[in-house]
Protein backbone atom coordinates (compact mmCIF):
# COMPACT_ATOMS: atom_id res chain seq x y z
CA UNK A 1 0.00 0.00 0.00
CA UNK A 2 2.85 2.37 0.73
CA UNK A 3 4.13 2.52 -2.87
CA UNK A 4 0.60 3.27 -4.02
CA UNK A 5 0.23 6.12 -1.53
CA UNK A 6 3.62 7.46 -2.57
CA UNK A 7 2.51 7.45 -6.20
CA UNK A 8 -0.64 9.34 -5.30
CA UNK A 9 1.51 11.95 -3.59
CA UNK A 10 3.63 12.36 -6.71
CA UNK A 11 0.50 12.78 -8.82
CA UNK A 12 -0.79 15.59 -6.65
CA UNK A 13 2.57 17.35 -6.85
CA UNK A 14 2.68 16.89 -10.61
CA UNK A 15 -0.87 18.23 -10.90
CA UNK A 16 0.06 21.30 -8.86
CA UNK A 17 3.09 21.93 -11.09
CA UNK A 18 0.99 21.58 -14.24
CA UNK A 19 -1.63 23.98 -12.91
CA UNK A 20 1.06 26.49 -11.97
CA UNK A 21 2.60 26.30 -15.44
CA UNK A 22 -0.81 26.68 -17.07
CA UNK A 23 -1.47 29.68 -14.88
CA UNK A 24 1.84 31.23 -15.90
CA UNK A 25 1.10 30.65 -19.57
CA UNK A 26 -2.37 32.13 -19.19
CA UNK A 27 -0.90 35.17 -17.48
CA UNK A 28 1.63 35.61 -20.27
CA UNK A 29 -1.18 35.34 -22.78
CA UNK A 30 -3.14 38.09 -21.07
CA UNK A 31 -0.03 40.26 -20.97
CA UNK A 32 0.60 39.73 -24.66
CA UNK A 33 -3.05 40.38 -25.40
CA UNK A 34 -2.89 43.60 -23.41
CA UNK A 35 0.18 44.70 -25.35
CA UNK A 36 -1.53 43.90 -28.65
CA UNK A 37 -4.66 45.81 -27.63
CA UNK A 38 -2.57 48.82 -26.58
CA UNK A 39 -0.83 48.92 -29.95
CA UNK A 40 -4.19 48.77 -31.74
CA UNK A 41 -5.60 51.51 -29.53
CA UNK A 42 -2.62 53.74 -30.29
CA UNK A 43 -2.97 53.05 -34.01
CA UNK A 44 -6.67 53.87 -33.86
CA UNK A 45 -5.91 57.09 -32.00
CA UNK A 46 -3.37 58.11 -34.63
CA UNK A 47 -5.99 57.74 -37.35
CA UNK A 48 -8.60 59.57 -35.29
CA UNK A 49 -6.25 62.48 -34.61
CA UNK A 50 -5.60 62.74 -38.34
CA UNK A 51 -9.33 62.93 -39.10
CA UNK A 52 -9.80 65.65 -36.50
CA UNK A 53 -6.81 67.59 -37.85
CA UNK A 54 -8.22 67.52 -41.38
CA UNK A 55 -11.64 68.62 -40.14
CA UNK A 56 -10.11 71.55 -38.25
CA UNK A 57 -8.17 72.54 -41.36
CA UNK A 58 -11.38 72.36 -43.42
CA UNK A 59 -13.10 74.65 -40.89
CA UNK A 60 -10.19 77.10 -41.16
CA UNK A 61 -10.37 77.15 -44.96
CA UNK A 62 -14.15 77.57 -44.96
CA UNK A 63 -14.54 80.19 -42.24
CA UNK A 64 -11.09 81.74 -41.88
CA UNK A 65 -10.61 80.87 -38.20
CA UNK A 66 -10.33 77.83 -35.93
CA UNK A 67 -13.31 76.25 -34.17
CA UNK A 68 -13.94 77.13 -30.53
CA UNK A 69 -14.18 74.14 -28.15
CA UNK A 70 -17.44 72.43 -27.22
CA UNK A 71 -18.65 71.83 -23.69
CA UNK A 72 -17.20 68.70 -22.09
CA UNK A 73 -20.13 68.18 -19.72
CA UNK A 74 -22.94 68.36 -22.29
CA UNK A 75 -25.01 65.19 -22.67
CA UNK A 76 -25.27 63.67 -26.13
CA UNK A 77 -29.02 64.37 -26.31
CA UNK A 78 -28.64 68.11 -25.72
CA UNK A 79 -28.46 70.84 -28.34
CA UNK A 80 -24.98 72.08 -27.46
CA UNK A 81 -23.30 68.66 -27.47
CA UNK A 82 -20.36 68.79 -29.87
CA UNK A 83 -21.15 72.38 -30.83
CA UNK A 84 -18.53 75.12 -30.67
CA UNK A 85 -19.00 77.71 -27.96
CA UNK A 86 -18.66 81.36 -28.98
CA UNK A 87 -15.04 82.38 -28.39
CA UNK A 88 -16.09 85.98 -28.89
CA UNK A 89 -17.80 86.10 -25.49
CA UNK A 90 -16.79 85.03 -22.00
CA UNK A 91 -17.09 81.33 -21.31
CA UNK A 92 -20.30 80.62 -19.41
CA UNK A 93 -20.69 76.86 -19.72
CA UNK A 94 -18.84 74.93 -16.98
CA UNK A 95 -17.70 72.41 -19.57
CA UNK A 96 -15.57 75.04 -21.32
CA UNK A 97 -12.87 76.75 -19.29
CA UNK A 98 -11.63 80.26 -20.01
CA UNK A 99 -8.00 80.19 -18.87
CA UNK A 100 -6.98 83.71 -19.78
CA UNK A 101 -6.88 83.80 -23.57
CA UNK A 102 -6.76 80.05 -24.17
CA UNK A 103 -10.04 78.13 -24.35
CA UNK A 104 -10.14 74.52 -23.16
CA UNK A 105 -13.06 72.19 -23.83
CA UNK A 106 -13.92 69.23 -26.01
CA UNK A 107 -13.61 68.57 -29.74
CA UNK A 108 -16.65 70.22 -31.42
CA UNK A 109 -17.47 67.17 -33.52
CA UNK A 110 -20.86 68.37 -34.75
CA UNK A 111 -19.50 71.77 -35.73
CA UNK A 112 -16.78 69.92 -37.65
CA UNK A 113 -19.30 67.49 -39.22
CA UNK A 114 -17.57 64.52 -37.62
CA UNK A 115 -19.36 61.47 -36.17
CA UNK A 116 -20.12 61.79 -32.45
CA UNK A 117 -17.77 58.85 -31.73
CA UNK A 118 -14.84 61.04 -32.80
CA UNK A 119 -15.21 62.99 -29.57
CA UNK A 120 -14.12 59.90 -27.61
CA UNK A 121 -10.70 58.29 -27.42
CA UNK A 122 -9.82 54.59 -27.45
CA UNK A 123 -10.74 54.39 -23.76
CA UNK A 124 -14.24 55.88 -24.30
CA UNK A 125 -13.39 59.24 -22.74
CA UNK A 126 -13.90 62.68 -24.26
CA UNK A 127 -10.90 64.25 -25.92
CA UNK A 128 -9.73 67.62 -24.65
CA UNK A 129 -9.37 70.40 -27.20
CA UNK A 130 -7.53 73.66 -26.45
CA UNK A 131 -7.24 76.62 -28.80
CA UNK A 132 -5.85 80.15 -28.69
CA UNK A 133 -8.94 82.29 -28.21
CA UNK A 134 -8.02 84.97 -30.75
CA UNK A 135 -7.55 82.31 -33.41
CA UNK A 136 -11.09 81.04 -32.82
CA UNK A 137 -13.03 84.31 -32.43
CA UNK A 138 -13.46 85.33 -36.05
CA UNK A 139 -11.48 85.78 -39.26
CA UNK A 140 -10.31 89.30 -38.41
CA UNK A 141 -8.78 88.20 -35.11
CA UNK A 142 -7.25 85.15 -36.74
CA UNK A 143 -5.56 87.24 -39.43
CA UNK A 144 -4.32 89.82 -36.91
CA UNK A 145 -2.70 87.17 -34.69
CA UNK A 146 1.04 87.12 -35.41
CA UNK A 147 2.93 83.83 -35.65
CA UNK A 148 5.42 85.28 -33.17
CA UNK A 149 2.74 86.29 -30.67
CA UNK A 150 3.87 86.09 -27.03
CA UNK A 151 0.55 86.86 -25.32
CA UNK A 152 -2.37 84.47 -25.26
CA UNK A 153 -0.45 81.38 -26.31
CA UNK A 154 -0.64 77.67 -25.57
CA UNK A 155 2.56 76.69 -23.76
CA UNK A 156 3.51 73.17 -24.83
CA UNK A 157 6.33 71.65 -22.78
CA UNK A 158 8.29 68.42 -22.63
CA UNK A 159 8.41 66.32 -19.45
CA UNK A 160 11.55 68.20 -18.35
CA UNK A 161 9.71 71.54 -18.54
CA UNK A 162 11.27 72.97 -21.71
CA UNK A 163 8.83 74.74 -24.01
CA UNK A 164 8.06 73.18 -27.42
CA UNK A 165 8.66 75.15 -29.52
CA UNK A 166 10.72 77.73 -27.56
CA UNK A 167 8.91 80.91 -26.58
CA UNK A 168 11.19 82.88 -28.88
CA UNK A 169 10.06 80.87 -31.89
CA UNK A 170 7.67 82.20 -34.49
CA UNK A 171 5.85 78.88 -34.36
CA UNK A 172 3.39 79.32 -31.51
CA UNK A 173 0.93 76.48 -30.93
CA UNK A 174 -2.50 77.30 -32.32
CA UNK A 175 -4.45 74.34 -30.97
CA UNK A 176 -3.99 70.88 -29.53
CA UNK A 177 -6.07 67.77 -28.88
CA UNK A 178 -5.43 65.51 -25.88
CA UNK A 179 -6.38 61.93 -25.12
CA UNK A 180 -5.87 61.39 -21.41
CA UNK A 181 -4.83 57.79 -21.99
CA UNK A 182 -5.76 54.54 -20.33
CA UNK A 183 -5.52 55.97 -16.79
CA UNK A 184 -8.30 58.47 -17.77
CA UNK A 185 -7.04 61.09 -15.32
CA UNK A 186 -8.99 64.33 -15.66
CA UNK A 187 -10.96 63.08 -18.67
CA UNK A 188 -14.71 63.46 -19.09
CA UNK A 189 -16.71 60.31 -19.80
CA UNK A 190 -19.66 59.87 -22.18
CA UNK A 191 -22.02 61.22 -19.55
CA UNK A 192 -19.99 64.42 -19.26
CA UNK A 193 -18.44 63.70 -15.87
CA UNK A 194 -14.90 63.15 -14.56
CA UNK A 195 -14.50 59.64 -13.15
CA UNK A 196 -10.75 59.77 -12.34
CA UNK A 197 -9.59 63.05 -10.75
CA UNK A 198 -6.77 64.97 -12.38
CA UNK A 199 -4.62 64.87 -9.26
CA UNK A 200 -1.84 67.27 -8.38
CA UNK A 201 1.23 65.29 -9.43
CA UNK A 202 2.47 63.26 -12.36
CA UNK A 203 3.88 64.12 -15.76
CA UNK A 204 0.40 64.45 -17.26
CA UNK A 205 -1.00 66.77 -14.56
CA UNK A 206 -0.68 69.84 -16.79
CA UNK A 207 -2.93 68.24 -19.42
CA UNK A 208 -5.98 68.16 -17.17
CA UNK A 209 -5.75 71.23 -14.92
CA UNK A 210 -7.51 73.51 -17.44
CA UNK A 211 -4.85 76.13 -17.98
CA UNK A 212 -2.73 77.10 -20.99
CA UNK A 213 0.21 74.77 -20.18
CA UNK A 214 0.37 71.25 -21.62
CA UNK A 215 3.02 68.52 -21.52
CA UNK A 216 3.94 66.18 -24.36
CA UNK A 217 5.99 63.07 -23.55
CA UNK A 218 6.72 59.50 -24.57
CA UNK A 219 4.16 56.90 -23.56
CA UNK A 220 5.53 54.50 -20.94
CA UNK A 221 4.67 50.81 -20.75
CA UNK A 222 4.34 50.57 -16.98
CA UNK A 223 2.16 52.65 -14.69
CA UNK A 224 4.42 52.09 -11.68
CA UNK A 225 7.45 54.00 -12.91
CA UNK A 226 8.12 57.46 -11.55
CA UNK A 227 7.93 59.12 -14.96
CA UNK A 228 4.71 57.37 -16.04
CA UNK A 229 2.99 59.16 -18.92
CA UNK A 230 0.16 57.88 -21.10
CA UNK A 231 -1.41 60.96 -22.72
CA UNK A 232 -1.60 61.36 -26.49
CA UNK A 233 -1.29 64.86 -27.98
CA UNK A 234 -1.91 66.20 -31.46
CA UNK A 235 -0.93 69.84 -31.97
CA UNK A 236 -0.34 72.29 -34.78
CA UNK A 237 1.06 75.78 -35.10
CA UNK A 238 -0.60 78.60 -37.00
CA UNK A 239 2.24 78.61 -39.51
CA UNK A 240 1.88 74.86 -40.12
CA UNK A 241 -1.89 75.14 -40.59
CA UNK A 242 -1.38 77.75 -43.28
CA UNK A 243 1.03 75.43 -45.11
CA UNK A 244 -1.22 72.33 -44.95
CA UNK A 245 -2.77 71.27 -48.21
Amino acid sequence: MKPKNRRLGYSLIELAVVLAVLGLIAGMGLSLLGSHNTKKQLADMSDQMLQIRLAIKHHLVKYGYLPCPAARDAAEDTANFGRSENCGVAAVNPGVFDAGTVRVGSVPVRTLNLPDRMMYDAWSMRLTYAVVENLARDQANYNAYANAETNGVIELRDVAGAQIPPSTSALVVAYLVVSHGKDKKGAYNKAGAITVPCGATGKDFENCDNDKIFVNGDITESDVVANYYDDILEWRTKAYLELME
